[in-house]
């Protein structure tokens, strides 16, 4: 059987295909706010995630706590990118979330300057309007800890 039943948090059903994507099936069910993850039978998935069989579907925006979570999430990651391409030498902490935000230290071997922060959130935007994909990779504790030792993130490596 290649199809799929899917009920959704609006109480409809709808067949697909098995192996679509997540995202593909948001697009039938279009919000006030562009969604950013899916709750698979109360499980949380990407949308970037295949259907693979019946379940019940929830599409998370990011009014959602989960949601505004994984948009918190993919913002702190865009600022780390944007860091790192312009200045290589400096380092950034995330040190504290709170509902509106995070508070994070950046370090270097001098403070920023208005005009590097500009360049900096410049660049946040330019990451965000060529809507590359972020792809999350699950890894060991192991791996993770190599990864940091070999790219120099001794902090991170603890």
């Amino acid at each position: 059987m290649n199809e799929v039943k899917i009920k959704f948090s609006d109480g409809t059903f709808k067949t697909y295909q098995k192996g679509t994507t997540f995202e593909k099936i948001s697009k039938d069910f279009k919000g006030k706010y562009p969604y950013v993850g899916v709750k698979v039978d109360n499980v949380i998935y990407s949308l970037d995630d295949t259907v693979q069989e019946n379940c019940s579907v929830e599409f998370i925006d990011f009014l959602d706590p989960l949601g505004a979570k994984m948009y918190k999430c993919g913002l702190m990651f865009i600022l780390e990118v944007a860091l790192k391409e312009l200045y290589k030498d400096f380092e950034i902490h995330f040190l504290h979330s709170h509902p509106k935000g995070v508070y994070a230290e950046i370090k270097g071997d001098h403070i920023l300057t208005d005009d590097e922060v500009k360049k900096i959130k410049s660049k946040m935007s330019s990451i965000i309007s060529s809507n590359e994909r972020i792809k999350k990779y699950n890894v060991s504790k192991k791996d993770a800890i190599k990864y940091y030792k070999d790219h120099g993130y001794l902090e991170k490596s603890r």
